[in-house]
């Protein structure tokens, strides 16, 4: 099992997180060998919590693990983790990195190119929409890719203005990729995939939406 597909697997399991696979790493070393453990071993797992154990032990098994990939294939959803040459090298220095990344789109001009976050209120003034799109094009213009969340505002308007211009722009969701948030900025969304551009997110399909996702994924957008 390559190791994303053990994160994809233990961070599908209610109640893992990853402080949770971070003890279990230490514990065992390679997280992947743990679908290969008995019951037994599972279950004398230090520090981790009986339901969790029990939730491990309930869904270990490859044909759990390929009904997550077969979603993700179907949704055309792609996957990279921590470990990954893929993964953006800035972003594994952040506070509490993303183990995994699910995105829809190009993720090497993460690594390839300068990039620039733009964030600003959801209810701007005239002249800050001008500013945002205006500014957005020309650093697009010079081959600065723009990041931003998808929210209305300020955020949007720093999106358009880029796809505008020569470079491509980056939404952070605190949604899945598969259900870019908010529901009026959908078609933004695709036309950012469309353009060259990448949507991504910390969060796996069909993960519950909670007000908590979109303060968190500003780590991200950093």
């Amino acid at each position: 099992m390559e190791r994303r597909d053990a994160y994809l697997w233990l961070k599908s399991i209610s109640g893992i997180s990853t402080k949770t696979i971070e003890k279990i790493k230490d514990e065992i070393g390679n997280v992947e060998n743990l679908m290969d453990f008995s019951d037994k071993e599972i279950y004398t797992l230090k520090n981790i919590n009986l339901n969790i154990k029990e939730n491990i032990v309930k869904y270990k098994s490859n044909s759990y693990l390929e009904k997550i990939k077969e979603i993700l294939y179907r949704r055309n959803v792609k996957y990279i983790c921590i470990d990954d040459n893929k993964y953006p090298y800035d972003l594994k220095n952040i506070y509490n990195p993303p183990l995994l990344i699910f995105y829809k789109g190009n993720l090497d001009i993460l690594n390839n190119n300068l990039n620039l976050a733009m964030v600003g209120s959801r209810k701007p003034t005239r002249y800050g929409i001008s500013c945002a799109k205006n500014i957005s094009k020309q650093l697009s213009d010079l081959g600065i890719n723009i990041i931003s969340g998808l929210a209305i505002g300020i955020d949007s308007y720093s999106h358009m203005g880029c796809i505008n211009g020569k470079g491509n722009t980056i939404a952070v969701l605190g949604s899945s990729v598969d259900n870019p948030l908010p529901k009026q900025n959908i078609n933004l969304a695709n036309k950012i995939i469309e353009d060259g551009g990448l949507v991504l997110s910390e969060y796996n399909v069909d993960s519950a939406v909670i007000p908590s996702n979109f303060s968190s994924r500003n780590r991200i957008i950093s």
